[in-house]
């Protein structure tokens, strides 16, 4: 049975707020202060202002849409300090929900046409029976013709009344500095390899032998005597293995916005021997959870987990990833950490 989108667009309607005196109330806001000393060229003649609409699609009756042509051929003029601003209500709080031009660089459809921005589900984007989540969003698109391929929009939920400086500083840095081809297709390119400088330094953070190993072994080369390989090592027995692999990062992002400077950087490097690097992307959940366990352990061990922590939250919105989102990953074989045509010679 159909559903009308009329409920729909008469919720929306309530939620919106658009008068002059909120728009004059953001203009003068302590949030668009600090986004505009971190984004000195943004203008305010480059700062839009749209509300939620209904798809009206009957079959799809809570899809709602916002869109700003304005703000899209902005950026298709590679002016990319602008801002699209929405601001409603919710639950008696008062949101804004920030646009970047950053996040539309090569968006794959017409500005100026009804298919100009994407969509969201009412019931998903405003939950009933709870405050809305704040900080930086991600929102997956999907393109017919482009069936594997993934892409991402991020953009900025901020609480109007209860603004966490912090977290706005931070989310508008990592938005500015990613400048993240979202829409382009995946490529295949096996992207920047290691630089010698970056090996050194990794070969010299931890013991020069298998990370799997030190301590209490779970190496997965039961014939190799590490610890006379510790004072006669060579580069063949030892590969650089990223613990958020390429591939997840290539699952996501075109080539074009692939920071190889985040992928290669020395945090997410260990040095692993050919064994374990085939184990770990193409082994059984047990044996990978040996192994990650183990890595975890050594980065504490040799003092480094806390810098690797803080690698991940300074690049959220880039790796998007949580320690326990790595290791379930790695068990599940998804998201770019499962069996792939690995290449294990670093």
């Amino acid at each position: 049975m159909t559903k009308s989108y009329q409920p729909y667009s008469d919720l929306l309607i309530q939620k919106k707020l658009d008068s002059k005196q909120v728009k004059a109330e953001f203009m003068n806001s302590e949030c668009l202060q600090v986004i505009k000393r971190l984004l000195p060229n943004l203008k305010s003649n480059h700062i839009y202002f749209g509300n939620f609409t209904s798809l009206s699609v009957q079959t799809s009756p809570s899809h709602i849409r916002l869109r700003k042509d304005k703000f899209l051929q902005e950026v298709e003029k590679r002016n990319l300090d602008c801002l699209l601003v929405n601001i409603c209500q919710h639950h008696g709080h008062v949101y804004y929900h920030l646009f970047f031009g950053y996040s539309f660089v090569n968006y794959p459809y017409k500005t100026n046409s009804s298919n100009s921005f994407i969509c969201f589900d009412f019931d998903e984007f405003f939950p009933n029976n709870q405050d809305l989540e704040t900080g930086i969003m991600t929102k997956d698109i999907h393109k017919k013709q482009e069936t594997h391929t993934k892409t991402k929009l991020i953009y900025l939920r901020v609480l109007r009344d209860n603004l966490d400086i912090p977290m706005l500083t931070q989310a508008v840095n990592s938005i500015k500095q990613i400048n993240i081809n979202y829409y382009s297709n995946l490529s295949t390119n096996h992207g920047q390899s290691v630089s010698d400088s970056i090996r050194t330094q990794v070969l010299n953070t931890y013991p020069r032998r298998c990370i799997c190993s030190v301590g209490e072994s779970v190496c997965c080369n039961k014939g190799m005597d590490w610890d006379v390989y510790e004072h006669q090592p060579s580069n063949n027995q030892i590969h650089l293995h990223h613990f958020i692999p390429k591939q997840y990062f290539k699952n996501i992002y075109s080539d074009q916005s692939l920071d190889w400077q985040v992928i290669n950087k020395p945090l997410n490097l260990v040095p692993i021997c050919p064994s374990c690097h085939e184990q770990i992307h193409n082994g059984d959940p047990t044996m990978k959870h040996q192994l990650v366990t183990k890595i975890f352990e050594v980065m504490k061990q040799v003092g480094i987990y806390d810098q690797w922590l803080a690698y991940l939250n300074y690049h959220h919105a880039f790796i998007k990833l949580t320690p326990n989102d790595i290791i379930q990953n790695y068990l599940d074989g998804s998201n770019g950490f499962g069996k792939q045509p690995w290449q294990t010679k670093k």
